[in-house]
């Protein structure tokens, strides 16, 4: 009977480990996946700030404003949304790096604008752009191309984009804005109607 116990707890014992381990190994996988996911992103949309002169470019063109719903794609610190609630708009931000979601909130917080500056910890490629009344991005044009049903979806329904640093792939925009001191860096590409479009 002691030896029928013995080999029982043992089995138990061993079947404790067992999942101890698969699970163990399950969240290392899901952790590499995280990674690779992150990795992915960063290539798409590496953290570059965009200058003041950007922000204000491309909230004049769009003519964003307290009636205005504005997504920001790839929001980083939260500069532009900043900017864009200070102008009455609500502006909603996503970002795949948390540490930025962490500052850029911080900063809305401290600004005391999160009545109408909010920022989502998530996938730019799987956010519903319909509520989006305007639309400011920056992504690589890799990423720009991977998005592009989605923006093409935002401009057929009269949403006018903004794309920082690089052009969207195939379309043809309505104006490009460089400003006249650090124009490499300055310059946005601006789309408001359908003919804009890839044919």
């Amino acid at each position: 009977a002691e030896s029928e116990t013995a080999t029982t707890i043992q089995s138990f014992m061993r079947g404790c480990a067992g999942r101890v381990k698969a699970h163990s190994q399950a969240r290392d996988a899901a952790e590499t996946a995280q990674k690779s996911r992150c990795s992915a992103e960063m290539k798409l949309a590496p953290y570059n700030p965009t200058p003041s002169c950007a922000v204000r470019q491309a909230l004049d063109a769009l003519s964003v404003g307290p009636e205005d719903v504005l997504y920001d794609l790839g929001c980083g610190d939260g500069r532009l949304l900043i900017a864009a609630a200070q102008r009455g708009a609500k502006a909603v931000g996503v970002e795949y790096d948390a540490r930025f979601v962490e500052k850029a909130d911080g900063a809305i917080r401290q600004l005391e604008l999160s009545d109408f500056a909010t920022v989502m910890c998530g996938d730019a490629f799987a956010t519903d752009l319909v509520p989006a009344s305007k639309i400011f991005v920056y992504l690589v044009p890799d990423g720009l191309r991977k998005l592009e049903p989605s923006l093409n979806a935002a401009l057929k329904r009269g949403t006018p984009i903004a794309s920082y640093m690089f052009s969207i792939p195939g379309w043809s925009p309505d104006e490009v804005l460089t400003a006249e001191t650090r124009s490499s860096e300055c310059k946005v590409w601006i789309y408001k109607t359908a003919s804009c479009l890839a044919k």
